[in-house]
């Protein structure tokens, strides 16, 4: 059997502490842990309660009780908690025909060729209730996104229709999370990734660049003005391009 579990240390010794959602000897996967933003609590994904189905948990730092929150159905990646620690967001696709991915094998060819399209949408999950809500448009896919500091928006890289066809296309938008209404801010001429805030929420930072590929995305760092759209290339006169995500 293979166990991935999540293992929590301090910085300056102290006893490991592990996270897991697994209850018995089998086989499961866990993966993506991110700290709540008062570093109290963990949030990460495990199949250990529903094989091959991805679940989102929640634990004490300290590794227990672990409490599921929610129940999921599709694909699931990406969790972010939102500043507040309240909710946490997820790039999900429900009732999935496959795994996400431009490298992942097709679904199954059933009805009419090429008329299912599974689109990668934003969750978003109450920590305290486990009520998800999808708060971008059912006809987009979404590939990147980042929390505005104030935790009322998200920026989001996505594109209209098939997701593995269309990242070239990708543009830039700003989710109000309230509301969950998508406002489209950047349409590039360039592939672009990683939309983080400026920690006044009035920029929002950005890689772009052309001959890229989803995952390893090179080129120069831009600002875009988050009411305007307007960006602004920060790094035009290097010669080398980045290729590493912005932190």
């Amino acid at each position: 059997p293979r166990y991935d579990a999540v293992y929590v240390r301090r910085l300056k010794g102290g006893t490991i502490a592990r996270v897991t959602a697994g209850l018995t000897a089998a086989y499961y996967d866990e993966e993506d842990p991110e700290f709540s933003p008062d570093g109290r609590s963990i949030a990460f994904l495990s199949d250990a309660r529903s094989n091959g189905q991805q679940q989102l948990f929640v634990a004490p730092a300290s590794g227990s009780p672990v409490r599921r929150v929610g129940r999921l159905d599709g694909n699931v990646q990406d969790l972010s908690w939102s500043p507040d620690g309240r909710a946490i967001a997820l790039l999900y696709i429900a009732a999935a025909h496959r795994k996400a991915g431009a490298l992942q094998p097709g679904a199954r060819d059933v009805g009419v060729i090429g008329s299912v399209v599974d689109e990668q949408r934003i969750a978003i999950v109450d920590v305290a209730t486990g009520a998800l809500r999808l708060v971008t448009p059912d006809d987009s896919y979404v590939y990147e996104y980042g929390w505005s500091p104030d935790g009322r928006s998200i920026a989001a890289t996505y594109a209209k229709g098939n997701g593995d066809h269309n990242w070239w296309v990708a543009k830039l938008a700003v989710v109000d999370v309230a509301a969950g209404s998508m406002r489209e801010l950047l349409a590039p001429s360039f592939q672009i990734d990683d939309p983080q805030w400026s920690p006044d929420g009035k920029q929002i930072a950005l890689i772009g660049g052309i001959m890229s590929d989803f995952g390893s995305t090179g080129g120069d760092v831009y600002l875009v003005d988050a009411q305007t759209g307007t960006p602004r290339n920060l790094t035009a006169e290097l010669v080398a391009r980045l290729t590493a995500d912005i932190t």
